[in-house]
């Protein structure tokens, strides 16, 4: 674009805004419905090609890259995952999937988490929002003395604030057992509930230590 077209479409676009009726047709942004949002950062965790984008089988003795296990349909058509998430795969018309999420930064874990969790490439001057602290933003507490914005895990720049300010940042929960004083379980979530979600969580962390070992 040469300087001419520049002033041509800076001055189209200004026209444009001075029309009547022009701004005001404009749709408004769509908004979404979700009261809450949990965000899930498995970091280490399992890879994509044996998981939810699964490619042909590979072979590591013939050295053939590839999915190390067979893919399966899914609940969507045309779509397939790992053969070991059928449960997934039945109920996965009620997710996305999202196979476009890429970068060009290769052997470097810091700077694609950061793009990741704040939508935004390391900057040497800005320190963009987390992805909690933009909800925390947005949509505020859901009632008067309940954080908008707790972190389980470690703290890092990735899941702060960034320029949006203090007003905006994460309650860092370090005891999980117990958390600070006022934050409490729904009314629903009695004792025995509470017991089967630990049992099941012991279940998942003991499968994964034989996994790890084996």
């Amino acid at each position: 674009m040469n300087r001419r077209q520049f002033q041509q479409a800076l001055v189209a676009g200004g026209t444009a805004a001075l029309l009547p009726g022009v701004a005001s047709s404009a749709a408004p942004a769509p908004r979404g419905r979700a009261e809450a949002c949990i965000f899930l950062w498995l970091g280490g965790g399992m890879c994509h090609l044996d998981t939810f984008d699964p490619k042909r089988r590979g072979d590591p003795l013939l050295r053939k890259p590839g999915s190390a296990y067979a893919a399966i349909p899914t609940a969507i058509d045309g779509i397939k995952v790992c053969e070991h998430l059928p449960r997934t795969a039945a109920i996965l018309d009620r997710g996305v999937i999202l196979r476009s999420v890429h970068h060009d930064m290769p052997d470097e874990h810091a700077r694609p988490t950061n793009l990741f969790k704040t939508g935004r490439p390391t900057s040497d001057t800005i320190v963009y929002p987390s992805i909690g602290s933009i909800v925390s933003h947005e949509r505020g507490p859901a009632a008067e003395g309940v954080p908008p914005y707790v972190v389980i895990g470690y703290p890092n720049v990735t899941r702060g604030p960034g320029f949006l300010g203090a007003r905006y940042g994460y309650l860092y929960l370090t005891d999980t057992e117990a958390g600070p004083t006022g934050l409490h379980p729904p009314s629903d979530v009695g004792a025995a509930r509470q017991t089967r979600r630990r049992v099941l969580l012991d279940d998942l962390r003991n499968r994964q230590r034989e996994q790890h070992e084996g």
